[in-house]
Parts: structure tokens; sequence; C-alpha cells
């Protein structure tokens, strides 16, 4: 909730947020059904959770830059089930070191929102880190503060041993959890 249409761009329906790149076709019922497949557990998945990872940096890019392509990818870096965190790492990997192409896109912002859900801490400070670089930029867009705040950058940046002790407290909570409705 609380991502689509609007003024400004959007993740739903195609609306709005400037014309998607011309090489990419992303097909809206195909994509719905994409995106429905990586909920399923890694072993229903896996085929597909395989092939959009392993997409090449360009398309991979342009693909999370597009209201809809962008939404398969968010769905995979939630993909649950043993072996789809090892899976994602190539995906999570190109989206970390692009960050700072990502973040002018609203569609954008909300899968690097996605990947630092899926990654562990270490992996979140390297995203924040590369966030630094763009923190102007970020703070001068509705979709990028709202990033910054979600992703408690502020914290981050003035006490960042509190920020990762909070992340790791966090983490073994989602564990707990994830262990409670597994069993």
């Amino acid at each position: 909730g609380g991502k689509g249409g609007g003024k400004g761009g959007g993740k739903g329906g195609g609306k709005g947020g400037g014309a998607p790149a011309a090489g990419l076709v992303v097909g809206n019922l195909g994509s719905r059904i994409l995106e429905a497949l990586l909920t399923l557990p890694y072993a229903e998945s896996r085929a597909a959770l395989h092939s959009v990872c392993s997409l090449p940096p360009s398309p991979l890019l342009e693909a999370a830059r597009h209201p809809l392509a962008s939404r398969v990818l968010e769905a995979a870096l939630r993909t649950p089930g043993e072996g789809a965190a090892q899976a994602r790492e190539p995906l999570q990997e190109t989206l970390r070191s692009n960050a700072a192409k990502l973040v002018r896109s609203r569609a954008g912002c909300f899968v690097l929102g996605a990947a630092f859900d899926a990654s562990p801490t270490a992996a979140q400070e390297s995203l924040l880190a590369a966030l630094a670089a763009s923190e102007a930029e970020l703070r001068g867009t509705t979709h990028g503060n709202a990033l910054l705040r979600r992703l408690r950058f502020d914290h981050y940046k003035s006490h960042p041993g509190s920020w990762a002790s909070m992340q790791e407290r966090a983490q073994r909570k989602r564990d707990s959890f994830a262990e409670l409705f597994a069993a």
C-alpha cells in the first residue's frame, strides 16, 4: 500500500514517473503473473527467481526504474524460503553498487528499500554508504526523503554503532517470528 498512482510518477498502472526506457517492454499481465509467482516459496519459484536475479546490470537497472518491472524486482527481493537469500545475492549486489543511478526514480527508490530489507546488516550499511553520496539529491525529492526516513539514514549517519545494534535486534526478532511461524 501507499505506492500507487498519483502525480509525479507511480508504481502502478504505468502512470507518470517519466517515460520508461525505450528498450524495456513490460506487460501489465505478465509482470503481475511473475510478481505473484515470486511470492511463492523458493522451492516453487526457484527458476523464476534465478532468471530475474541473473539479469545483466543494464536491463536490471532499467527494470528497477520501470513502474511495472520494479514490482517484479521487489517481489524477487521478498521471495521466501531456504535458498532464496543466496539466489538474490547477485541482484542485491547490482542494486547496491548502482544505488546512485536508482535514487532519481520513484520506482528505483522502492526497489532500493526492498533490497535494504532483504539484506543483512553489513550489506545494509554498504547501501547506506552508497546513498550518502546522493544524500542532497535524495532530500530534494519526496520519494528520496521517504527512502531516507525508512532506512533510518539520519540515525545511521549520526550514530552508526547504535544504528547497527538496532538493525541486529530487529533481524533477530524477524528470525524468531519466522521460526515460530515455520513450526
